[in-house]
């Protein structure tokens, strides 16, 4: 299952880091490109709260099943489209419409993965182990990133198509591992039983995931202009050192999840605590920093403490739904997670025309605020919860 996440991750990052250099191949305009990203974004933030009520009706096992072989199916299917243009079997306004319905595709039946996994996660895991198994949940998506970027690095432009074929054809290979190795992990019977999912319980938990992820996708935003406007450097070095900045922060997150999660072994309240405290001293270090030196030491401590809160929150998201609620649960983490990575970089070049440093401002005053919040989590857990604290 966690080959699965690490490769549609893969898959996932590799379009993204690609589809701006396909959009000028193809002669398609900016907004065209940016029209294609921001509707594929906004459906994968509408379907996995669906896909976590399919997920309770007909179990854990149908939406991995589905989610996995319909991505690596789709994924060829972009591959396909591609080369159709490529070889010019296409009219331009044929392709784009191709192209568009393979990724909106592409994004609906993936969207299913996490909400089932997270479910995973959670009836295989008891709740000492539930923070340290949503690490290796978290990792799996970094990971794959990663992957996704060196795979872009080493196919380029000559080679994107065989790159999307590749992993198609991991997914599928994983796929057919799934179909004989993986059971389903909760009773369809129980999980279509019991008392409604209460929004107010998971509400503190769903609130830390939409500024958590609205704060890094800020950060995207504004660290080439940061650097440009701040620091000077140009355009070609700008957009080199924010990618190893954002590359260096992703490592030291799956570290955080990977590593400290699992050698700690503390409650995930702590986690969460100590990860938003982290996090917010990383963000009123990176406003102040003078030079872009001391801006990546920041975002490298940024990515530690992301790499705790996040896992902690999770636990804590799923200790604060019943069994037969854990996808639910997560198919609307999936929304708040759609809506901060939506807004954040609407706010952050908003806050950037002020304020070279009001973004990263917001950030360490989001966070400190999620801390603070999060502090008194246990006034939102069900009574049953408190003894498993």
């Amino acid at each position: 299952m966690f080959l699965t996440l690490i490769f549609s991750a893969a898959g996932h990052a590799y379009f993204v880091i690609t589809f701006p250099a396909v959009v000028r191949q193809f002669g398609f305009g900016d907004l065209q490109g940016s029209l294609i990203m921001g509707l594929s974004a906004l459906l994968l933030t509408i379907s996995e709260p669906l896909w976590g009520l399919i997920c309770e009706r007909k179990g854990r096992r149908f939406a991995i099943l589905i989610g996995a072989i319909g991505t690596g199916v789709s994924i060829a299917a972009i591959a396909a489209v591609y080369q159709a243009g490529q070889l010019q079997w296409l009219a331009l306004q044929s392709l784009f419409t191709a192209i568009l319905a393979m990724r909106l595709l592409h994004t609906a039946i993936s969207g299913g993965l996490i909400p089932a996994a997270q479910a995973v996660v959670a009836d295989l895991t008891s709740t000492k182990a539930r923070t340290r198994g949503m690490g290796i949940l978290g990792a799996s998506f970094g990971i794959g990133t990663i992957l996704g970027g060196m795979l872009a690095l080493v196919t380029g432009g000559e080679n994107l198509i065989f790159g999307f074929y590749l992993i198609a054809l991991l997914l599928l290979i994983t796929s057919v591992l799934l179909w004989s190795k993986l059971p389903e992990t909760s009773s369809i019977q129980r999980m279509n039983q019991g008392a409604p999912l209460s929004i107010k319980n998971i509400a503190p938990f769903l609130i830390t995931t939409l500024l958590s992820l609205l704060v890094y996708s800020l950060i995207q935003q504004v660290t080439v202009l940061r650097l440009q406007d701040d620091f000077g450097l140009n355009h070609d070095a700008s957009i080199k050192f924010s990618g190893g900045i954002m590359m260096l922060s992703m490592v030291a997150m799956i570290f955080s999840q990977l590593v400290l999660v699992a050698k700690l072994k503390r409650p995930p309240i702590y986690f969460a605590l100590g990860g938003g405290s982290l996090a917010a001293l990383a963000m009123a270090g990176a406003a102040w920093a003078p030079n872009q030196q001391l801006l990546l030491l920041s975002m490298v401590i940024l990515g530690l403490g992301l790499g705790v809160l996040l896992p902690g929150n999770l636990a804590l998201l799923s200790l604060s739904a019943s069994k037969m609620n854990q996808a639910k649960a997560a198919g609307l983490n999936g929304f708040s997670k759609g809506l901060g990575m939506a807004a954040g970089p609407v706010i952050g070049a908003s806050l950037h025309a002020v304020s070279v440093q009001a973004p990263y401002l917001l950030g360490a005053v989001l966070f400190v605020g999620v801390t603070i919040m999060l502090r008194s989590y246990r006034s939102w857990l069900p009574s049953h919860q408190h003894h498993d604290q």
